[in-house]
């Protein structure tokens, strides 16, 4: 299953849940800011790309380590023991796109500083809300699930990203992986969601984790 195109809208980004993401509020964000902010808004509004990939797994096993087909993944035990119980995995991966990491190329050149900090976070949370929309559009069809886990989520600290590409039969979000095994855009994420009925969920996963200098981590 795979679908690599969503619309603006379907992210609800806006001006609060930017100035939510940096700990402000409406009464104490800078002005200057809020310029910065509303114009990057908009060039990610009129240039928004943001897409990704799916693919359901119902052959693996997980015992200790995570194995599909011929791919052995190291995902620690907290990931173990909330995904042993699956009946299927969904793997995905979804970027924000090319054109809002080259213009935070042209910001930070030209150093318009304040626009490129804003252009940063607005590209981070595409990320992450186009994976909170990959969750839910996961959860409609398929009923319960876990939440969604990266490398760098609760013990799983590296992912081999080549082995995890190679499970993918074709990428329709053209996102690439370069000699180091980044991920091209930049901006773009990966991850799995166990679903099952039997798949344990956890609304947060801040609260429970044991990664307690995550960079992904909220404070709570």
């Amino acid at each position: 299953m795979t679908k690599t195109i969503l619309k603006y809208k379907d992210l609800l980004l806006n001006v609060k849940s930017i100035y939510k993401s940096v700990k402000y509020t409406s009464k104490t964000v800078p002005a200057p800011f809020i310029a910065a902010i509303e114009e990057e808004l908009s060039f990610a509004e009129k240039n928004f790309e943001a897409k990704y990939d799916i693919i359901i797994i119902e052959k693996f096993k997980i015992d200790r380590v995570l194995l599909i087909n011929k791919y052995r993944f190291d995902i620690g035990q907290e990931l173990v023991e909330i995904l042993k119980n699956s009946e299927k995995l969904a793997l995905f991966i979804c970027t924000a796109g090319e054109s809002i990491s080259i213009r935070n190329r042209y910001l930070i050149k030209n150093e318009y500083l304040l626009e490129a900090y804003a252009n940063d976070i607005i590209a981070n949370l595409i990320v992450e809300k186009t994976a909170d929309y990959i969750l839910k559009n996961i959860k409609s069809q398929h009923g319960n699930t876990s939440n969604r886990y990266s490398p760098g989520n609760c013990g799983w600290h590296t992912l081999n990203q080549r082995d995890f590409f190679a499970l993918f039969p074709s990428i329709k979000s053209g996102i690439s992986l370069t000699d180091t095994q980044m991920m091209h855009p930049v901006k773009s994420l990966n991850g799995i969601i166990g679903i099952g009925k039997n798949t344990i969920h956890r609304p947060s996963n801040c609260n429970t984790c044991s990664s307690k200098n995550c960079v992904y981590r909220k404070n709570h």
